[in-house]
């Protein structure tokens, strides 16, 4: 099985801005969950749903913060160990939606990965200052990458998080998260990526994965 490593790799952009790359036929495959050691688990025990309240309301944030688990620096968050378990155990999910042809014994994709890591080297541009460790495994005409932002300097979101998190009968554990597994197109790739699922709307109309929420919070101004 060839193994690349990246090391320390400066990408070296052209002056003019990359082409606009759209991403279409999301289509969620299935889900699985990770215990507070960050291991897979074959079930939805993390799955949430979000309830909007019926008027404004004031959390104090600073409550049960002194239990809550952040994610740190920790290379399993990059590892595709768990999107390989899930893999492993549905199978059937894959031959059934086309994503493994079991004739040829390879995935009709072109990448598999994290959806956080796609999102950030698509979000890259022309940034010629991002220092990018890549892992690149290709096997059987599919590249499965993992990787890890060397720098301290991530790239910034409209909305961050404000450092707080809300009390609850269960401390917060970042650990503990809920994934979606699902497919899509870009360009002219076709990619399989797992995705953190914060919540979901209560919502017996809206499909998954347009009922799937990214809880953020800002701070007053």
């Amino acid at each position: 099985m060839p193994l690349r490593l990246l090391e320390s790799t400066n990408f070296n952009f052209q002056s003019n801005p990359p082409a606009e790359v759209r991403i279409h036929g999301q289509k969620v495959l299935g889900t699985f969950s990770t215990d507070a050691d960050r291991g897979y688990c074959n079930d939805d025990r993390n799955r949430r749903v979000f309830l909007e309240p019926d008027n404004e309301v004031d959390f104090d944030y600073t409550k049960g913060f002194e239990e809550h688990v952040a994610f740190g620096e920790d290379p399993r968050v990059t590892s595709l160990m768990n999107v390989l378990s899930w893999m492993r155990d549905h199978r059937s999910l894959l031959i059934k939606s086309g994503t493994l042809d079991t004739t040829v014994s390879r995935l009709n994709v072109d990448f598999v990965g994290r959806r956080g890591l796609f999102r950030n080297l698509l979000e890259a541009g022309g940034d010629k200052d991002l220092d990018i460790r890549l892992l690149v495994t290709l096997y059987r005409g599919t590249y499965f990458i993992s990787g890890i932002w060397k720098n301290d300097r991530k790239l910034t979101r409209d909305q961050q998080m404000d450092g707080c998190n809300p009390d609850t009968p269960t401390p917060v554990d970042e650990n503990a998260s809920f994934y979606a597994m699902m497919s899509a197109n870009c360009g002219r790739h076709r990619l399989l990526f797992s995705s953190e699922v914060q919540a979901e709307r209560k919502d017996e109309i809206t499909p998954p994965q347009r009922n799937y929420l990214n809880i953020r919070t800002i701070p007053k101004e």
